[in-house]
């Protein structure tokens, strides 16, 4: 350390100056290096993080995109699936309310046209009744006119048929069977089937052709008021 002193102090101060002077140049050209190394090797960093981050922003807003995109076709299919699902249900009451009206409105034309028919039915029974010379309002006889025509009752009946008296010979399981003979009926008795109740059709007219003698009629059920 000492002979290194020694020779420091032996040159002159010109030599100093360019030895410091050498010293400092070979310093910052050092320093110079290691600062380029180090800036070129944090701008390599910087870059491909850059790079790295940009690749990602760009896939990331790619991806966005399509999300939007997607969210703005759901939401229009959204809101049209709302509307029809809004015209389905305002259809669908209005059907439920017109089931029920119509059902209301049978109910009430069964019942106008169930009364009109026994209307009918009793008026024209009086009327038959009237032109026999009966009593119009002598009850009805059931075992004869089980399958001719409905009840006193305003039930109304389910099945109508007609009864069809021929001069032929009845059957066993006929019900005209069911009615008494001439020698068997009491004088309060009805002696003459009421007309049939006709199907539904033109009404006949009160005019001379209803005082017609009927042209085909039993012997048994042959009324001597009418002879």
């Amino acid at each position: 350390m000492a002979e290194g002193e020694h020779c420091w102090d032996a040159i002159s101060d010109d030599e100093k100056i360019r030895v410091w002077d050498e010293t400092e140049r070979k310093f910052s050209a050092t320093l110079r290096s290691q600062k380029n190394a180090e800036n070129r090797k944090i701008e390599m960093y910087f870059l491909h993080s850059s790079i790295r981050i940009w690749m990602e922003l760009s896939s990331l807003a790619a991806h966005k995109s399509r999300l939007e995109e997607c969210r703005s076709r759901l939401a229009k299919e959204l809101a049209k699936v709302e509307a029809e699902l809004a015209r389905i249900t305002n259809e669908y009451e209005e059907k439920a309310n017109q089931l029920g009206r119509t059902q209301q409105d049978y109910r009430s034309s069964l019942q106008t046209r169930t009364e009109n028919i026994h209307g009918i039915w009793f008026k024209m029974r009086r009327f038959f009744r009237q032109k026999r010379r009966e009593d119009p309002d002598a009850p009805a006889m059931k075992a004869c006119l089980s399958n001719s025509s409905p009840s006193d009752t305003p039930n109304p009946p389910t099945k109508r048929k007609s009864l069809h008296l021929t001069p032929t010979t009845p059957r066993e399981d006929s019900s005209l069977n069911r009615c008494p003979l001439p020698d068997q009926i009491p004088p309060s008795y009805p002696t003459s089937v009421p007309a049939p109740l006709t199907a539904p059709g033109p009404q006949p007219t009160f005019g001379t052709h209803l005082n017609k003698k009927p042209k085909c009629m039993p012997p048994a059920q042959r009324n001597p008021a009418h002879d």
